[in-house]
């Protein structure tokens, strides 16, 4: 937040106290005692943002930045009333150093004032929208204010010029943060002017509404169950929930399939078979090829694809509470979904057909959004939700207007996996190969040992673990197997391990494929035991400036990937490392700062 930045920057004036009479450094110490107010409420602010997703928390948010405004606007006060710091403006250089303080204390007052009226935008945008209605003339204005905040900001930029020491680095610090905010208000008018698009601003519209089932692993869960989803004027409803079973294709549609999908997962049939359509990891792909289904087999072509699994409907869930469903003789919570959706429907479920537990599925993420639509949900508190469950790659949405898919791939909700620094990209996905349902018991772990030789090429060994705890000694069942294809023995987890490395490097039996290079292998995995997996690649060049920096991008399980990373060079200084342990809960970027001994 620019806020932080203006009111810390401020707080710098005191460095003048070196360069100014005893006089002067008393009128600026009294100018410190709002100003530190002012930055306190700012660090409360920066460190629980979760205090804007709610009316009551956005008036306190309110009240905190009229009093930031405040202090910024005495502390600006008490400098220009001073007879003291005033004689300073008489002086060359000195007075320099004044204004340079005037300025700061001026932009942190303007600042907060932006800041305000976005918030009143935003109260405006969710007092007259809840859920699924959304007011576009409130949204339309938003939009308009943050294009407002935007130029604003960037007129508050101020060259450091003659600026000394505490008050130049201060001013420096102001705008990098400027310029940071200002790319972010920029992005964020793209998003929200998407959001009108998709809402039905410029006219209806209609999007498959795929059900992914993460106790059945492609690189996101199977498409078991679709809905359609209709947009217009800001009101979203959908239809009646079908398993795809309902709209069997005679024959592939016709989409064009690149060379390395279809040498990898081209077995799989990903244009005949819905379960089958993001095995890939190019859900961009994926989203042209369920729009193809959708108009074959159920004859109802669309404007666009949203793909949301088990994880986005207990995000959901936490917002809008309990549901009921019919067939299933408790209340859906965000607690209790997925082991009812990933466990209990599937232990229940009796060998053979499976449409009826298809319909269970998707009749819950039908009585999420109905209860999206009816009860009092905070659309920033939505919105924050569903940003997180883009993050992880549980909500995926394509596009079938080339411009507003470029934004969703810019911005990271596409799914796509080559988006952010794909020469240094690594993704890792397990992948059911058999008819079990047992990916509700798996858990994956990555491991990788980087070795940086003298010239800055890297040599990377990933070790992917996946352990099965599926309960040992079980009689056969639909969830546990076997299948009698790939498994023999219940709970057995016969699977496809992928890793897709960075564009460009070499990589033992890869294709390129999703804008990376993917090898896979495969495994199978005893209930109670674990298995490990290795792949080699290398990154030629892989240290820039000396900066290592590898990004990696999660595959959407319901125990998130567990990641760890060691590095050796002995011809490098490692300077500074940032390896973060534990889940991939986001595309995530790990940074090594070396030098030469």
């Amino acid at each position: 937040m620019v806020l932080v930045v203006c009111v810390v920057a401020v707080v710098g004036v005191l460095g003048l106290g070196a360069l100014v009479a005893w006089s002067s450094w008393k009128s600026l110490n009294r100018a410190r005692t709002p100003l530190e107010q002012a930055r306190q409420l700012v660090d409360q602010l920066e460190q629980d943002p979760n205090q804007l997703l709610s009316a009551q928390g956005r008036a306190a948010a309110g009240r905190n930045i009229e009093t930031i405004e405040r202090d910024a606007a005495s502390a600006r006060a008490i400098v220009e009333s001073s007879d003291a710091l005033d004689a300073v403006g008489y002086v060359p250089l000195l007075s320099t150093q004044r204004q340079g303080v005037l300025d700061l204390a001026s932009d942190a007052e303007s600042a907060a004032q932006i800041s305000s009226s976005l918030l009143d935008q935003v109260d405006a945008v969710t007092a007259t929208s809840h859920g699924t209605t959304i007011d576009l003339t409130r949204l339309s204005a938003l939009v308009q204010a943050v294009h407002l905040a935007h130029a604003q900001l960037v007129h508050l930029r101020r060259p450091t010029g003659d600026l000394w020491g505490p008050i130049a680095q201060a001013r420096a610090s102001f705008n990098r943060q400027d310029v940071r905010l200002t790319t972010q208000l920029a992005r964020g008018q793209q998003i929200l002017g998407y959001a009108s698009d998709f809402l039905g601003a410029k006219g209806p519209r209609t999007y498959l509404l795929a059900t992914e089932n993460n106790a059945e692993m492609r690189d996101q869960g199977a498409v078991l169950s679709v809905d359609f989803l209709h947009a217009s004027g800001g009101t979203l409803h959908t239809d009646h929930p079908q398993s795809v079973g309902q709209y069997p294709l005679s024959q592939p549609v016709a989409v064009p399939v690149p060379a390395g999908l279809q040498t990898v997962f081209g077995a799989f049939q990903p244009t005949l078979l819905w379960q089958s359509a993001n095995t890939t990891a190019d859900f961009p792909w994926s989203g042209t090829d369920l729009a193809a289904m959708s108009a074959a087999g159920a004859s109802q072509p669309v404007d666009g694809v949203v793909a949301l699994d088990v994880p986005t409907l207990a995000s959901l869930l936490a917002l809008t509470g309990p549901v009921t469903v019919a067939g299933i003789p408790r209340p859906v919570t965000a607690g209790n979904v997925a082991p009812l959706l990933l466990h209990d429907l599937y232990a229940g479920a009796p060998a053979g057909n499976q449409a009826a537990r298809h319909d269970e599925n998707a009749d819950v993420a039908s009585a999420v959004f109905n209860a999206l639509s009816s009860r009092p949900v905070d659309v920033a508190a939505l919105a924050h939700s569903l940003a997180k469950d883009v993050a992880g790659r549980h909500l995926i949405v394509w596009d079938a207007q080339p411009t507003n898919e470029a934004i969703l791939v810019r911005y990271g909700a596409s799914g796509a996996i080559d988006t952010e620094n794909p020469t240094r990209a690594f993704h890792v996905a397990v992948e059911n190969a058999g008819a079990t349902k047992l990916d509700y018991y798996v858990q994956v772990s990555v491991h990788q040992d980087i070795e940086v030789d003298g010239g800055g090429s890297a040599t990377i060994d990933t070790a992917v673990t996946v352990t099965n705890r599926a309960p040992a000694g079980q009689p056969p069942s639909y969830q546990l197997g076997p299948d009698d294809k790939t498994s023999i023995i219940p709970g057995q987890y016969v699977a496809n391990v992928y890793l897709w490395g960075p564009r460009g490097s070499t990589q033992v039996g890869s294709v390129a494929e999703s804008g990376l290079r993917v090898s896979e292998t495969s495994i199978s995995v005893l209930a109670q035991h674990q298995t490990t997996v290795h792949f080699t690649t290398t990154i030629a060049g892989a240290v820039t400036s000396g900066l290592l920096a590898l990004t990696y991008v999660p595959q959407p399980r319901l125990a998130p990937i567990t990641f760890t990373a060691n590095l050796s060079a002995p011809a490098w200084t490692v300077e500074s490392a940032h390896v973060p342990g534990g889940s991939l809960t986001r595309t995530t970027v790990v940074t090594w700062q070396l030098s030469h001994h």
